[in-house]
C-alpha cells in the first residue's frame, strides 16, 4: 500500500483526518452524497432508487423507475438520455444568497448541446438559477452560472476532476481541482426549487458524479483549499485519476490530506 495511502486511512482511523462535518454543521452544510457510502444507496438490478442525503436534513434525492442511474463501484452514471436524481423537497438554502459547491465528476457524453448539467436548482424560466455543467471535461471547460449567466473554466485534459461553484450574491464564479477561479459579477439570486442531479430543466447529463457537497456560505479562500484537498485525497485511490496530483502547487495539503486543527 503507497505510504500516502496509509498516511491518509491512518489519519481517519486516529480521528484525525478533517472531514467537512468537523467544520459545518448541518445549517450551513445542507446537502452531501456520496457514491463511496454504500450505506447511504438504495439501488436494484445495478441502477439507483435513492441517495440518501449524509448532511443530516433529510434531503434525499431519488429517481423514477424508468430513469435511474447506473451504480459502479464509486459513481454514479447518468446517461444523458433521461437518468436524474433530484429531491422531494425544496433545497432551502436560498435564504442566504451565497452558496458553495464541491463536487467530483466526469464527464461522459461528447454532446455539447444538453449542456451536461452536473447539478441545478432555481427557475432558469425567469433567471433565478445556480448549476454546475460538465460538457466539455476533459479537454476543454466546465459552466457555473447564476441567473443563466455562465462563467467557463478550462481543467486541461483531467478525466475525473474535482469541480467548485460558488456564488458570493454578487459574484459568481467556479474552478477545477483547486485551481485559480473564473468569476463574473451577477445579479442576486433569491429563488428556491427542489435539487436536480444529473438535470437542467430538459436537459440531461452524460456526466459520472461520485460525490457532492452544497453549502449555503460562500467560502474563503483557505477552506476552499481545505475542501479541495480533503476531496482529492479522499478520492486519490477509488478513481483512475490522481486527484491529489492534479492539486496546484500552492494547495496546503498538495503534500498530505488535512487534519483536524491544522
Amino acid at each position: 500500500m503507497p505510504r500516502a495511502q496509509n498516511d491518509y486511512q491512518a489519519a481517519a482511523d486516529q480521528g484525525r483526518l478533517w472531514t467537512p462535518q468537523v467544520s459545518y454543521p448541518a445549517s450551513v452544510l445542507r446537502a452531501n452524497y456520496d457514491i463511496s457510502d454504500r450505506s447511504t444507496i438504495s439501488a436494484s438490478g445495478g441502477v439507483i432508487d435513492q441517495v440518501r442525503d449524509k448532511s443530516g436534513n433529510g434531503l434525499h434525492v431519488s429517481a423514477t423507475a424508468t430513469a435511474r442511474p447506473a451504480l459502479t463501484d464509486n459513481e454514479a452514471i447518468f446517461d444523458g438520455v433521461n437518468d436524474q436524481l433530484v429531491t422531494a423537497s425544496n433545497l432551502g438554502i436560498f435564504g442566504a444568497a451565497a452558496r458553495t459547491v464541491f463536487y467530483v465528476a466526469r464527464r461522459i457524453s461528447t454532446d455539447p448541446s444538453n449542456g451536461q448539467p452536473v447539478f441545478f436548482w432555481g427557475a432558469e424560466s425567469t433567471r433565478l438559477a445556480f448549476g454546475s455543467s460538465s460538457w466539455d471535461v476533459p479537454g476543454g471547460f466546465i459552466s457555473v452560472w447564476a441567473w443563466a449567466s455562465d462563467v467557463n473554466i478550462h481543467p486541461g485534459t483531467a478525466n475525473s476532476y474535482i469541480g467548485t461553484a460558488f456564488f458570493t450574491g454578487t459574484v459568481q464564479g467556479g474552478f477545477v481541482n483547486g485551481g485559480t477561479a473564473t468569476t463574473l459579477t451577477s445579479a442576486l439570486n433569491t429563488t428556491n426549487s427542489v435539487l436536480y442531479l444529473g438535470r437542467r430543466l430538459g436537459r440531461f447529463a452524460g456526466v459520472a458524479l461520485s460525490e457532492i457537497h452544497i453549502l449555503n456560505q460562500y467560502l474563503p479562500a483557505w477552506e476552499m483549499d481545505r475542501f479541495a484537498g480533503y476531496l482529492a485525497w479522499k478520492w486519490r485511490y477509488l478513481l483512475p485519476r490522481d486527484l491529489v496530483g492534479d492539486l496546484p502547487g500552492r494547495n496546503p495539503f498538495k503534500n498530505r490530506p488535512p487534519l483536524i486543527g491544522g
